[in-house]
């Protein structure tokens, strides 16, 4: 129908027919047998037209749960570790290292991600990691966010709004995995551990390494 929901659904269905036609050309190349095939989305929805986010909190922009998780799907040459449904959370960054494992190649050490690629071969969890974003405009405008490394608890800090600051906030994602309903009052202990990691994070991402040479 001609509706923003009914818009939104064919723009699903157009997505949908055309990996439809790339995965046909790798049939008739005969090269979908040898081929890894990834599909992910950057981060969660916009949700304009129909909460296409459900049942997390949050869009696209935004560094709550609807925010940020999108599913990842992939394809692996070999079927017969395919068919796999896998609650654990990974992210972006792994997805490099886990196509390099699955070709033989060894990763870089300085790289941020894990390969997923064992866990998956041999069906045994991925097992979760703490992890941190941020979104800086200035420095007294900063939005962060974290998830504990047991995948239980979310650090999320508003940014500032009208010249007002706001305290951190904490989710119980075991209690609440949609995370609408912040836990009240957040747990210090945990709190207090999560910002301080989360500050330690910073530091290392934000810290570019440079060699200064005077000009003589």
């Amino acid at each position: 129908p001609d509706t923003p929901a009914g818009k939104y659904r064919a723009l699903v269905n157009q997505l949908d027919h055309n990996i439809g036609r790339v995965l046909a050309h790798l049939q008739t190349l005969g090269a979908v047998h040898n081929t890894l095939i990834v599909l992910v989305s950057d981060n969660g929805g916009t949700s304009a037209s129909v909460d296409s986010n459900a049942p997390f909190s949050g869009n696209k922009n935004t560094l709550t749960e609807g925010g940020l998780r999108t599913p990842l799907v992939i394809k692996w040459p070999d079927n017969g570790i395919n068919g796999q449904v896998i609650s654990d959370v990974v992210f972006i960054e792994d997805i490099y290292p886990t196509l390099l494992e699955s070709i033989g190649v060894a990763s870089p050490a300085d790289l941020d991600g894990n390969s997923l690629y064992s866990a998956v071969k041999k069906r045994v969890s991925i097992g979760a990691r703490e992890r941190y974003w941020d979104h800086s405009m200035t420095h007294d405008w900063v939005s962060y966010t974290g998830l504990s490394s047991d995948g239980r608890w979310r650090l999320h800090q508003r940014p500032p709004q009208w010249g007002v600051t706001f305290d951190p906030r904490m989710f119980d994602l075991k209690l609440d995995p949609t995370a609408r309903q912040p836990v009240v009052p957040a747990p210090p202990i945990q709190l207090a551990k999560m910002i301080e990691n989360y500050q330690a994070w910073y530091r290392d991402v934000h810290t570019v390494n440079t060699t200064y040479l005077a000009n003589n």
